[in-house]
């Protein structure tokens, strides 16, 4: 092996080499004009090769860009347009990408129409949970008017009488207002039913309860405590306004027969009206109420007894 050296002699540049074995010296001599030619050719061969290649380079991402890029990135905006009521122009693309293309504006008009289905579908939903829901609602309301009503009368039942009772008893212990009961039971009732019939019997029932909810306030309840005997339960109201209001029911039902089909039945009431006092409980009160009642039966009936 050999190592080249360079010596500028003149215009000349002289390479040379010397060799072991044989014993030799190698020189080349080319002049500066030639040398400076072979190298600009040289740089000037691989500048262009430079330049062909990135040409060549260019134009295939142009070809590329247009054939592939921008019809993908036409039929990503196509997709991700979201038309409020017809669907977006189709894009122009190459024909290389029509099929594509075409398929891809059938996969949209496909999820267009399974959205609409889909609102639809949700809408019908919606309507149908809105039924459900009502008719649950109405049917809660009717179990929970059943539950405190008396089947035969519309009257409160007995069971809600004493909810009433001990609502009204917590809100006096705050300070509120006593309230007042009237015991009433239908005199000689038995008789009613034997001479008349048991449907006689009912619609008397029926008609004493809407004559005592007309003879009392709006703010009083009725309730029916047990065959023939009903209780009024009267909010903020002392014992000689309940008198009063007991008088002017047993005068109503006393006064106007009742009428069942052709017949006229005449009935009367006997009341015993009691003012809750504290500390009692409210099944003393009404046990006084219930004390006076009897008291207005055995003294004749027909009439209206409470406290002194």
């Amino acid at each position: 092996p050999a190592t080249w050296g360079a010596e500028r002699v003149g215009d000349v540049v002289v390479f040379s080499a010397s060799l072991v074995n044989p014993p030799w010296t190698l020189a080349l001599a080319l002049p500066q004009t030639t040398l400076n030619a072979r190298v600009v050719k040289a740089y000037s061969d691989m500048l262009f090769l430079l330049l062909v290649l990135s040409l060549g380079s260019v134009l295939v991402n142009f070809l590329l860009w247009r054939m592939y890029v921008a019809p993908a990135l036409k039929i990503a905006r196509f997709v991700a347009h979201e038309p409020a009521v017809a669907p977006p122009a189709a894009a122009s693309v190459p024909r290389l990408w029509r099929p594509w293309f075409q398929a891809m504006q059938q996969a949209y008009s496909d999820r267009q129409q399974y959205f609409a289905e889909l609102q639809l579908s949700y809408e019908i939903m919606e309507q149908r949970i809105d039924e459900r829901t009502s008719a649950l609602t109405d049917a809660n309301a009717r179990l929970e008017k059943l539950a405190i009503t008396d089947a035969l009368t519309g009257s409160f039942n007995r069971r809600h009488l004493f909810d009433l009772l001990e609502a009204e008893r917590l809100r006096i212990a705050r300070g509120g207002p006593t309230m007042s009961v009237l015991m009433m039971d239908l005199d000689h009732f038995k008789k009613v039913n034997d001479e008349f019939g048991h449907a006689a019997g009912d619609a008397v029932l029926r008609e004493f309860v809407r004559r005592s909810q007309e003879a009392v306030r709006k703010t009083d309840m009725v309730c029916r405590y047990g065959g023939e005997e009903f209780v009024v339960l009267m909010p903020a109201m002392g014992a000689e306004g309940a008198t009063q209001l007991a008088q002017r029911l047993r005068q109503s039902i006393a006064d106007t027969p009742f009428v069942f089909e052709s017949l006229m039945i005449q009935v009367t009431v006997s009341i015993g009206v009691a003012s809750y006092c504290l500390p009692e409980n409210v099944e003393d009160m009404l046990a006084r109420s219930d004390r006076l009642l009897y008291q207005a039966k055995e003294a004749g009936r027909n009439r209206v007894l409470s406290q002194a």
